[in-house]
């Protein structure tokens, strides 16, 4: 690692530390204007601090390997200490600022190792900025779910995460079953021609099933957070890319249990146009 490589990642460091404090800093500012945070407690500098120092161990790695382990333990022992004099003098318990910390860490200690690539540290960062800043949306989002929401969510996981990648993605087709093709010519039904057809292939069935799953949660989710049109109208189209079929099946199932379909004929017409430019694409 050359010296322009070693600047260009420690700079790298310190612009993504100080996004992630600028984000922490004005939330605490909005704390202390109500009295509830600790004034100046973690911003810009701070992070900034934390990222170039995740760097700097990280690139201590391969050099001084024990200077690297002590270095790294005095920072968990000094966040573990920060979190519980915190949550002493705030009754505070929530960890997200300590996370987000311990996160910066990892983040510039992943630009001293080169663990990942450039483009998924950034991208990382962004997430995490994301979600500290959406906290009171999130919040909002989690106290609207109900019961039966949250079962639905669960329904869809095990369709689309539990079932589906342990299906086999094989063609099966009347060849594989001998005794059907025999009972068939027994009874003079002529399957030479079609025995070696595919018949069906579980995965391409049951992802159409998770595809119209998917298509009601995700238009479901969409219309709580931005509205009831705008959610079907991204979620078909999102679907479109997909399954313009299987979004439009879907579409049709939630047409019967609203007062009217113009919208979802709509939606489905996103859905057929967002098939239109996969093909292009």
């Amino acid at each position: 690692m050359d010296d322009v490589s070693v600047l260009t990642r420690l700079f790298l460091s310190l612009i993504l530390g100080a996004a992630v404090g600028l984000e922490r800093e004005s939330y605490e500012d909005s704390l202390t204007e109500d009295k509830q945070g600790i004034p100046g407690a973690l911003g810009v500098r701070t992070f900034s601090l934390i990222t170039l120092l995740g760097s700097v161990t990280g690139i201590l790695h391969a050099y001084y390997f024990n200077l690297f382990l002590l270095v790294t333990a005095t920072f968990m022992v000094l966040v573990v200490s920060y979190y519980v004099t915190g949550s002493f003098l705030t009754k505070d318990n929530g960890m997200t600022t300590e996370l987000a910390v311990l996160f910066s860490y990892l983040l510039g200690m992943f630009i001293g190792l080169e663990f990942f690539s450039i483009q998924i540290i950034i991208a990382l960062a962004v997430i995490l900025i994301l979600i500290m800043s959406r906290k009171h949306n999130i919040k909002h989002f989690v106290t609207t779910i109900k019961r039966h929401e949250l079962n639905g969510f669960i329904s869809y996981a095990i369709i689309a995460l539990v079932v589906l990648p342990f299906l086999p993605n094989q063609a099966y087709s009347l060849s594989d079953a001998p005794a059907l093709v025999d009972i068939l010519n027994s009874y003079g039904f002529a399957v030479q021609s079609i025995v070696h057809v595919e018949v069906f292939n579980p995965y391409k069935i049951w992802l159409v099933v998770a595809i119209v799953t998917g298509v009601d949660v995700l238009g479901y989710v969409l219309k709580k957070v931005i509205g009831h049109r705008k959610g079907w109208g991204i979620a078909s189209m999102v679907g479109g890319f997909v399954s313009s079929t299987a979004t439009t099946v879907s579409l049709a199932q939630q047409s019967k249990k609203s007062e009217t379909s113009d919208m979802f004929v709509a939606a489905a017409v996103l859905s057929n146009i967002a098939s239109f430019v996969q093909i292009f694409i």
